[in-house]
């Protein structure tokens, strides 16, 4: 298949990927413009980059994506609410990546987003894994003959073909995608093994007869949920899935639960959405409209119980009463909170040597600040442990924070105590730079120290700087960036260039790469500057998202004069740790690949 064709004959947008990846990694990709839309100049690019793979992007084609990554749960979703999933996986061209999985295109209405179901993983709730994903808008699939880059194998088209055309997106599937905050509750609740919540709102008391006899658990004793629910119209697609009389989407929201309950996703049912119903309330809706009064006394009646007599006009005056009071009494004055009261405490606070770090930059600031005391502290173990340490699922050491505070805050002391530490540990080789001017630079940077951190003060404003025309090499400092991080395990390579014109030593310097980057990033901005140089694209791109943030609002006072020339000399067991290089353990395991060996 040629790649032009999916330009000439589709009239789709494409971007362009690295060979190995299944995302773009060059800055702004997601806009149009910098799409490959023409068939001429995708041909051409193509030819002069075999190896690289080619992504839709879904919102310029007015396309989008059923991205499934676990048909089984997915199939249980889809038949819970009367989806057919077979007939929807035959309705539609199918992109073949790994087995197990699919990935359905259709054309896409206007003002479609990204939505994903994600689930906990069973026997682990504090983990979750997706489901599946609706993709549309600023993102982009890989399409074929792209490489898998985890498989190694080609993807494959499968299924209906693209050449008849692209089909609509199937109406009940189109109401979920549009209806979205409404149907992912009950997406999550068809999960066997998710845990109840523990909270469940208050019911009123049950109306009783002179036994106590309740005559709303009498009516529920007597009746059979399923049988009411299709007495009133509602339609049985599964086992204990009901389709509503009253809905339009034609998705089986209503859930029968073991003990009898119900509960109701459908937004045109007359039930609350916080709480499940019973046989009686689902009575009461339908036959008297939700007059609990009535429908009690028609209960008690025909199942011949005796009700309780009316309250007489002293107990009726006494309620009124104390309802009055409660109205009429000011409530207490509340204490206002604190600015880091909404932080749980271990957030403030790291185990191990790191916290003598904490403590160091607390101890050193002119006003503490225990949010950025704690980054600081990230960013040291961060570099020091650089291309040493790697956890079970592949994670590496190597992090990008951000500090955003007004001028005043004291974010810029996080940059003189973390150098000063790493000076007086003896670790300077671990300094980098105050920023980088272009892709090059940073690669230039990495290439003399492969783990390092870098400080970069104003960072809202070199983003502004990166977006603006005219400074391409501020967004290929960027662009550097964000592949360096996706690069810890792997070589960071630099582009080429022409070496038509070099000597042979010249153009051997422009062939050297790194292996196994780390690089440390610590930005600081005030927050209106940072608002005002992202946007919704720095998002879509990966930048922002690899970025730990932490914002403060207080401003630090007027420097005493008793606090001036504080010692920032690193606590001695810092000090005497990362001198020798130690073999720290964080929760992980050393990987013998990325241990640095001694010179």
């Amino acid at each position: 298949m040629n790649v032009e064709e999916y330009c000439s004959k589709l009239g789709w947008y494409l971007v362009t990927i690295p060979a190995g990846t299944k995302g773009p990694t060059r800055f702004g990709w997601q806009k149009p413009e910098q799409a490959l839309s023409d068939p001429e100049k995708a041909r051409e690019y193509y030819e002069q980059n075999p190896t690289h793979n080619v992504g839709l992007l879904h919102g310029a084609s007015g396309t989008c994506a059923v991205d499934i990554d676990h048909v089984e749960y997915t199939k249980l979703i889809f038949e819970e609410l009367g989806i057919d999933f077979s007939e929807l996986m035959q309705s539609a061209p199918q992109i073949i990546g790994r087995e197990n999985r699919g990935k359905l295109i259709f054309k896409a209405p206007p003002d479609l987003i990204t939505h994903k179901i994600s689930w906990p993983v069973e026997g682990d709730p504090r983990k979750t894994e997706v489901v599946f994903e609706l993709r549309a808008g600023a993102v982009q699939d890989v399409l074929p003959p792209s490489i898998h880059p985890d498989t190694g194998k080609p993807y494959e088209w499968a299924g209906r073909s693209i050449w008849d055309g692209l089909p609509e997106l199937p109406p009940q599937l189109l109401t979920i995608w549009k209806e979205w905050d409404k149907f992912r509750p009950q997406m999550q609740s068809i999960c066997p093994w998710r845990r109840e919540p523990e909270y469940q709102p208050p019911r009123k008391p049950r109306p009783k007869n002179n036994d106590g006899t309740s005559v709303i658990d009498a009516f529920n004793q007597a009746h059979d949920m399923h049988s009411l629910l299709v007495q009133y119209g509602y339609k049985q697609t599964a086992k204990d899935r009901f389709l509503s009389p009253n809905s339009t989407s034609k998705l089986a929201g209503v859930k029968v639960f073991d003990d009898g309950r119900a509960f109701s996703h459908h937004a045109s049912d007359p039930f609350s959405s916080e709480h499940s119903f019973d046989c009686f309330e689902l009575w009461c809706q339908y036959e008297f409209q939700g007059n609990v009064t009535k429908a009690v006394r028609e209960a008690a009646a025909f199942l011949h119980i005796k009700q309780e007599p009316e309250a007489d006009e002293k107990e009726i005056f006494a309620r009124g009463t104390e309802l009055l009071t409660k109205m009429t009494t000011k409530p207490k004055p509340q204490k206002d909170a604190g600015p880091l009261d909404h932080i749980p405490d271990h957030l403030l606070a790291i185990p191990g040597i790191l916290q003598d770090v904490v403590n160091g930059y607390s101890i050193s600031a002119i006003k503490p600040q225990p949010q950025f005391a704690v980054q600081c502290a990230i960013a040291f173990g961060s570099v020091v442990m650089g291309r040493r340490w790697v956890t079970d699922r592949r994670n590496f050491s190597s992090l990008y924070l951000l500090n955003i505070g007004e001028t005043g805050s004291g974010k810029e002391h996080t940059k003189t105590v973390l150098e000063t530490m790493l000076e007086q540990a003896g670790l300077t080789d671990l300094i980098g730079p105050a920023g980088y001017t272009s892709g090059a630079g940073v690669m230039s940077t990495l290439i003399n120290k492969p783990v390092h951190v870098s400080v970069v003060d104003e960072l809202g404003r070199q983003l502004k700087a990166a977006s603006a025309s005219g400074m391409q090499h501020k967004a290929d400092a960027l662009t550097a960036i964000m592949e360096c991080f996706g690069r810890q395990d792997g070589t960071l390579r630099p582009q080429g260039y022409s070496t038509m014109t070099l000597k042979s030593a010249e153009a051997e310097k422009l062939e050297k790469y790194v292996r196994r980057p780390s690089l440390t990033l610590v930005g600081m901005s005030t927050p209106s500057e940072f608002m005002k140089a992202i946007g919704g694209g720095d998002v879509a791109s990966g930048l922002l998202n690899r970025f730990p943030n932490c914002q403060i609002r207080n401003r630090r006072p007027a420097i005493p004069a008793q606090q001036r020339g504080v010692d920032l000399r690193p606590p001695r067991k810092v000090g005497q740790r990362t001198r020798s290089r130690p073999r720290w353990r964080f929760g992980c395991r050393q990987h013998p690949r990325h241990a640095v060996q001694p010179s």
